[in-house]
């Protein structure tokens, strides 16, 4: 356009000078100015839509710049829902008890599974409800497994009663159960007490046919006789004799319950 302009105001100087020399007619050179006058409008108008598209073209690439942020947070808030798929676990350990199919859906605050910390395990232990008051936190306790004594403690208890027993957890202290597994039984013996020596007698039938109140006792002659016992603490393969019996003396330990209310026994065979 400005070229345009340019060449028609240089054809307007040469008219002007060609109509004084009386070269061409005073309507050739109102023609050419009137050209002239046009491509000055012309000019004028276009300069203007320029600045229009300019500014047009400016809220364009505004409302695009808009339109990339809002697609950006779109894409981040769709990250995020990708990501929340994708359940990671609190700790490190193995997954057990993990039985889903694909397709099914889960809410919030739903059980998914179990996770076993394999390098630091729990092992738990019921215990009759007669030691409630005589289990504390760190108690010591040991485990014979596999003809290898491990130390343990206490480590949780739960006092609520359940069929006469209640439930502690133990961990263990120092050298770790090799391929522990769950479920795994294992022997517990708990230690409520200093060692001490004590009068002992081993466990059997007997307990459950008299509660530890009598036992039958052999004499020389052979002959059993129905004595008052009291017993204190026990252990799985013991019972602390408080009063009622000596050492060496010999106990019928298996059932009672064929003997009635008998006072003594006639033993015939005292190896039988």
């Amino acid at each position: 356009m400005n070229y345009r302009y340019q060449e028609r105001l240089r054809i307007l100087t040469i008219d002007s000078a060609l109509y004084r020399d009386g070269a061409i007619a005073k309507g050739d050179l109102d023609a050419s100015a009137n050209e002239l006058n046009y491509l000055k409008g012309l000019k004028s108008l276009s300069k203007e839509r320029l600045s229009t598209d300019e500014e047009y073209r400016e809220l364009q690439l505004r409302r695009i710049d808009k339109s990339i942020e809002l697609m950006e947070r779109n894409l981040e808030a769709i990250t995020r829902n990708l990501e929340n798929l994708t359940i990671t676990a609190l700790i490190d350990g193995q997954i057990s008890q993990f039985s889903h199919e694909i397709g099914e859906s889960k809410t919030k605050g739903v059980s998914l599974g179990r996770i076993d910390v394999i390098d630091s395990f729990t092992v738990s232990a019921p215990v009759d409800q007669y030691y409630l008051n005589r289990v504390n936190f760190g108690q010591e306790a040991t485990a014979e497994i596999n003809e290898k004594t491990y130390e343990l403690s206490v480590s949780k208890i739960f006092p609520a009663i359940e069929n006469g027993q209640f439930e502690i957890h133990l961990k263990f202290l120092g050298e770790q159960m090799e391929n522990p597994r769950r479920g795994q039984n294992v022997r517990i013996r708990l230690k409520l007490s200093a060692t001490k020596k004590a009068l002992k007698v081993p466990k059997g039938g007997f307990y459950g046919s008299t509660g530890g109140r009598y036992a039958y006792v052999i004499n020389k002659e052979g002959i059993a006789e129905k004595r008052t016992i009291s017993l204190g603490a026990q252990n799985p393969e013991y019972f602390e004799v408080i009063s009622g019996l000596d050492e060496n003396e010999e106990v019928i330990i298996s059932s009672y319950e064929s003997f009635g209310d008998s006072e003594t026994l006639n033993i015939i065979d005292k190896s039988l």
